[in-house]
């Protein structure tokens, strides 16, 4: 984990570090610290769609429906086609 930390320090524009990270906090279920990793991300890169839809899914499994549609929706306008599947299946809900 601390190896993904030190990445991210060293490039805070990583991408795959983030990846890592959120992998390694969910078997944990520690979604909020991962929403706040890829809110980290996001503010340096707010054009990379597969961010809002990893943030998105973090925030869905925390039980925030409302913001997961949000980043879907960001997703989808971004050209990612996933956030805008998930985007019709829950916002139907």
């Amino acid at each position: 984990f601390q190896d993904f930390l030190q990445a991210i320090d060293f490039d805070p524009e990583y991408f795959d570090a983030y990846l890592h990270i959120d992998y390694l906090l969910a078997k944990e279920s520690r979604y909020l610290e991962i929403i706040t990793h890829w809110s980290a991300y996001i503010q340096r890169a707010d054009t990379n769609g597969r961010a809002y839809l990893e943030r998105g899914g973090a925030y869905f499994r925390s039980g925030k429906i409302d913001p997961a549609l949000k980043d879907a929706k960001r997703a989808c306008d971004l050209g990612e086609e996933h956030g805008c599947q998930l985007l019709l299946k829950y916002s139907n809900q």
